[in-house]
């Protein structure tokens, strides 16, 4: 061999080397004295391993093509990998290189013969950067950013493995940290040049030749005319994440450069001129001028994870800073010199949200060092200094707007944070003494709203899911959105101090009838072109990331549940204590009389014309508040309702009122009073017209406002919370609020006991895909024979009351009763005849009505049957621990006597899908009797208790539903 191919050989066997040493440092004994043989054996594994991977790192840079950069000037080539990047939402591969003082972004591109090949496309000075080390929540992803450039412009690092993005991550915090000490020494070099650092130079006495007037005026400036300084930082201090639309500041650190522009302490300091740039005078101690002395921050720690945990924020995740007003927050300040002197350090603070921010609305505070925290305003104090580090505390007043913050430091360094209402501080509105309480109405992402009957209500599970990612970004977007902050910016920025606003905003937004950016549009017909029916959510998660994510257009399709559930979920998410509750036999008054009246013709059939209507049940929320705008005593539960009725205030919206108002008829307080006291006490009046044209009122019992339920606390049993919205039927302070109501037609209502009655009975096991009888009991209270007609009809009727098609019908002219008699009349409802009149929500409406043939008197009686859905068996295969994987083994056996086509189970749950749906669907058809059985894998987030909320569609078995509680172990 010639002498280049001998030269080449140890080069070749560098490997080889390698495992030469890991199979010595296996076989190195363990003990105290073999720990300087291991420790050498370690460091040359070390170097072989690093001059293996920095050779490769230098072939690869000789293969970099069309780059006008001399990189022989960029120091050491230290890494080399392949990355998904993303930026301004486009995504593409990108191989990068990272040398000392540049990182290369370029494209792979393979040769003819399969070598790699790496195009140039940009570079960056690793001193023109910044760097978070985490973004989102893959474990896998770095972003980098500029202090010089628009805040939009950031790029996120996708690694291969978390050891790649660690070891890049670690990289690049030493070059970034190598770089602000530099900085540090030029300034201080600078300073000595200039003869004015108090270190060097210390014998220079005073003199006539001496330079006593240094200052010069400072041109650019930013925010409210305050000089800006950009920054350089590793972690971050004000960087804006360029994924989705959210922006983050995030925990980690911070190092000012020396390029900026700084501004002194207020009072005439002496400013300087170094290299084209102003900064900051030392305020010399030794000479005894201590009275504002600067800090000298170099850089900074948010401590969101700290600060997150302590703020019951922890669930939106410790990649950024969010903390509720009323409760102080910490950053810890690391000085580039100098100490923290009390009576003497000073910090200047501003604190502004919204566009445009002014002290005089709230949306800017001024603040400096305290002594201690004020927890009624905006207030900071120093708190554990030690040396070189200060620990900085910030409480936001009580009442402060909540929010998109921005907190600067001495004019010129800037972080974001997010604020929310604390229901956790007693001085804010939302203060909830009970920590039971607070855990259901605020922490819990999932939940259990009632539907169904008033004899028969049904559980839906729902996931809230408040902390899931994006969630709250998109919650702030839905204030940005509404028309008042379009027209008034910072009006409405300022109006977000006041809970009452931000739920009545809500509940303008949540729906999109006003064709204001809303979050969902309503439909009730039978048909839903264009979406989705409400039936097929099972969660809030997925409307509000869609409703985010594209552009804000409304999402299709919601109903009332629908739009209860997703206001729960947003003002959750902002703070609010808020639950979702059902009213069973619900009024629509559409006139404000409080009466319903209803139409029969002498068959039972219904006049559809009125707008009046008694929706089966209706959903609403209700937010935990006080109310300083009402006289006292009305604090506590407030109703508003986000489904689209009527208009208020020239808005579709509705409250927030508080129960207690509805409850003694205080109609004249805000907001909407006598359209909620209607829904839960208006009168309902039905009409009997005769076929010569004669009309006649019908006795009925059926009563508005029933069993008024909410999910328990800590259970998932009903509450039922009817007295919290009016007194008991019949009671004298029933009256009272009647007469105070101006109820004209619950004050006269007589009470007399007809001599006719009628009431409808079902047979047991009723259920989707039987036949099954329903009984009218017919009885006879007078001492006379009777001679009556009965009308027996069952029509199948949606949620809100709208009746739709029969299911079943009798007529018998000449029904005789004896004096006391009674009689049992069936009626048999056919699977056959009522299986494609179903609307999905399972009901079919009975009614009987009598009329006795001699007086023309009629009585009548009214009944709804939910048709049971199958049962979903859940069983979980495995131990649920965290982020260990699971199987959700499902099965349901099909109750109806054909085949069901198109099969699929959906399952859903918080902290156990990672925020997103999971469908599996089967191949082959479920034969009438057969089950159907599926496994579908998940791996839960975190511990605690969850609810796996499960769906079942096929074509004819519609969105059956199920849920599962799992404790999810650590």
């Amino acid at each position: 061999m010639d002498l280049s191919s001998y030269l080449l050989k140890p080069v070749q066997r560098i490997s080889k080397y390698g495992l030469l040493l890991q199979d010595m440092l296996c076989e190195c004994e363990t003990g105290a004295h073999a720990g300087h043989e291991r420790l050498e054996i370690q460091t040359a594994l070390n170097i072989i391993q690093f001059q293996l991977r920095h050779g490769n790192d230098l072939l690869a840079m000789d293969d970099i093509q069309d780059c006008d950069v001399n990189l022989k000037e960029q120091g050491q080539l230290i890494r080399q990998d392949e990355f998904v990047l993303t930026f301004r939402k486009k995504k593409c591969y990108r191989h990068i290189f990272l040398f000392q003082d540049l990182i290369l972004f370029s494209k792979t591109r393979r040769t003819d013969v399969g070598n790699d090949t790496y195009i140039y496309k940009q570079s960056f000075k690793t001193s023109d950067i910044g760097m978070t080390h985490n973004s989102g929540d893959s474990g896998l992803c770095f972003e980098i950013w500029f202090r010089r450039r628009k805040s939009q412009d950031t790029y996120i690092l996708q690694a291969q493995s978390r050891e790649v993005k660690e070891n890049w991550t670690r990289d690049l915090e030493r070059i970034l940290w190598e770089q602000a000490v530099l900085n540090r020494e030029i300034r201080m070099q600078e300073r000595v040049f200039m003869g004015i650092g108090h270190k060097p130079f210390m014998d220079i006495q005073p003199s006539e030749m001496a330079i006593n007037d240094r200052a010069i005026n400072c041109a650019p400036t930013g925010r409210g005319g305050i000089p800006v300084l950009r920054l350089n930082s590793v972690g971050s201090a004000s960087c804006t994440s360029s994924s989705g639309s959210q922006s983050s500041s995030c925990s980690g650190w911070g190092s000012t450069s020396s390029v900026g522009h700084l501004i002194g302490p207020s009072g005439g300091d002496v400013v300087r001129y170094v290299h084209g740039i102003l900064e900051e005078d030392d305020l010399d101690q030794e000479s005894g001028n201590q009275s504002a002395l600067a800090l000298d921050i170099g850089t900074w720690d948010l401590a969101c994870q700290f600060n997150n945990t302590d703020h019951h924020t922890e669930l939106n995740g410790t990649d950024r800073l969010i903390v509720r007003r009323g409760q102080a927050f910490t950053i810890n300040l690391y000085l580039n010199s100098g100490s923290y002197q009390p009576g003497y350090s000073q910090l200047h603070i501003t604190a502004e949200t919204g566009p445009q921010p002014e002290e005089q609305y709230g949306t800017r505070a001024v603040l400096g060092l305290s002594d201690e925290i004020d927890d009624t305003r905006w207030s900071a104090a120093v708190s554990s200094p030690s040396g070189d580090t200060v620990c900085l505390s910030v409480c936001a007043a009580p009442d402060a707007p909540i929010g998109r913050y921005v907190l600067t430091l001495d004019g010129h360094i800037q972080f974001d944070f997010i604020l929310l209402f604390n229901p956790w501080c007693p001085r804010d509105v939302v203060y909830m003494d009970s920590e039971e309480k607070l855990a259901e109405y605020v922490l819990a992402q999932d939940g259990i709203i009632f539907r169904g009957d008033v004899e028969y209500p049904v559980p839906l599970a729902w996931y809230f899911g408040q902390f899931e990612e994006g969630i709250l970004d998109a919650c702030l977007r839905i204030l940005d959105m509404n028309p008042k902050h379009s027209r008034n910016p910072g009006k409405d920025c300022s109006g977000r101090r006041n809970v009452i606003y931000v739920t009545r905003v809500l509940s303008a937004m949540i729906n999109s009838n006003d064709r204001d950016y809303g979050v969902l549009e309503g439909c009730w017909k039978d048909t839903f072109e264009g979406g989705v029916s409400p039936m097929s959510w099972r969660g809030s998660v997925q409307i509000l990331r869609t409703w985010s994510s594209t552009s804000c257009l409304p999402v299709r399709y919601g109903q009332c549940w629908v739009f209860a559930a997703v206001a729960c979920t947003v003002s959750r998410a902002l703070g609010i204590p808020c639950r979702v509750v059902t009213n069973f036999y619900s009024a629509h008054d559409t006139n404000s009389n409080l009466v319903i009246e209803r139409y029969l013709n002498e068959k039972g059939e219904i006049d559809s014309s009125t707008r009046d209507m008694i929706w089966n049940y209706h959903c609403w929320v209700e937010s935990w508040m006080t109310r300083p705008d009402l006289p006292p005593g009305f604090d506590g539960w407030q109703a508003s309702d986000p489904t689209p009725q009527e208009k208020s205030e020239g808005v579709f919206c509705c409250g927030p009122v508080p129960l207690r108002a509805i409850k003694e008829g205080e109609l004249t307080f805000k907001y909407d009073a006598p359209f909620v006291f209607a829904e839960v006490n208006a009168d309902l009046v039905h009409i009997l017209k005769y076929n010569d044209g004669s009309t006649r009122k019908i006795v009925n019992e059926q009563k508005v406002g029933q069993k008024i339920s909410t999910k328990s606390v800590g259970r998932d049993a009903r509450e039922d919370i009817t007295h919290l919205y009016k007194y008991p039927e019949g009671s004298a302070e029933e009256r009272q609020v009647f007469e105070k109501a101006n109820h004209q037609s619950k004050l006269h209502q007589q009470q007399a006991k007809p001599g006719l009655q009628i009431t409808i009975k079902l047979s047991t096991g009723i259920r989707k895909g039987c036949d099954f009888d329903v009984f009218a009991i017919v009885t006879n209270n007078t001492e006379e024979d009777k001679k009556c007609r009965l009308v027996f009809a069952s029509r199948a009727v949606s949620y809100n009351g709208v009746i739709g098609r029969e299911c079943g019908f009798k007529d018998l002219l000449n029904l005789e009763l004896a004096p006391g008699g009674e009689r049992k009349v069936p009626l048999r409802l056919n699977y056959s005849q009522y299986c494609n009149n179903l609307t999905e929500d399972n009901l079919i409406r009975l009614g009987a009505l009598l009329i006795d043939s001699s007086t023309k008197e009629a009585v009548m009686a009214m009944r709804d049957i939910v048709l049971d859905d199958p049962e979903i068996k859940i069983r979980i295969l495995g131990e649920p621990k965290e982020k260990r994987k699971l199987a959700a083994e499902l099965t349901l056996q099909n109750p109806l006597p054909e085949t069901l086509q198109g099969c699929c189970f959906t399952i859903e749950g918080a902290n156990l899908t990672g925020g997103s749906s999971i469908t599996e669907k089967l191949e082959s058809p479920i034969e009438p009797g057969q089950e159907a059985k599926v496994k579908i894998y998940f791996t839960p987030t975190q511990s605690g208790l969850c609810k796996l909320v499960v769906d079942f569609d096929s074509d004819k078995l519609g969105h059956v539903r199920g849920y599962k509680n799992v404790i999810i172990g650590k």
